[in-house]
């Protein structure tokens, strides 16, 4: 929805959330977010916290800004071809997606809603076969 009104300011919002999350968590366990935790669920997890909101940062607000200090010195193209790396980095906020895993995981009742949801797509596909 690239021409949705109001797009780019609701995901300046929501990457301002999710920056603010990072760095709590990272005030909150120092170093250690990165290196040793509970589980090697929970490591994997941070890291992949932190390369998707570091990656957003980079897209929404890094790049856009490197453009218009490079138009601001002269140089006509901004920042010159960087449309694989915002490809790249475009994908890469799909891993976002991703976030909704732990957090069904974290909360049980929710873990449970779902495997029962997935478990019975096993009933609705031997109905679709059979009619």
């Amino acid at each position: 929805f690239p021409e949705m009104p109001g797009r780019e300011a609701l995901e300046s919002m929501l990457l301002s959330i999710f920056v603010f999350e990072l760095v709590a968590r990272i005030r909150y366990g120092g170093c250690q977010f990165f290196y040793e935790n509970e589980s090697p669920t929970d490591l994997a997890f941070n890291w992949l916290d932190f390369v998707i909101v570091f990656g957003g940062v980079i897209d929404m607000w890094m790049l856009p800004m490197l453009g218009l200090i490079m138009k601001f010195l002269g140089f006509e193209d901004g920042v010159g071809d960087q449309s694989t790396l915002t490809s790249i980095l475009r994908m890469c906020r799909l891993l976002r997606l991703l976030r909704l895993v732990r957090l069904i995981h974290d909360i049980p009742q929710l873990f449970t809603l779902v495997v029962g949801i997935v478990q019975s797509f096993h009933g609705i596909i031997w109905v679709f076969l059979l009619t």
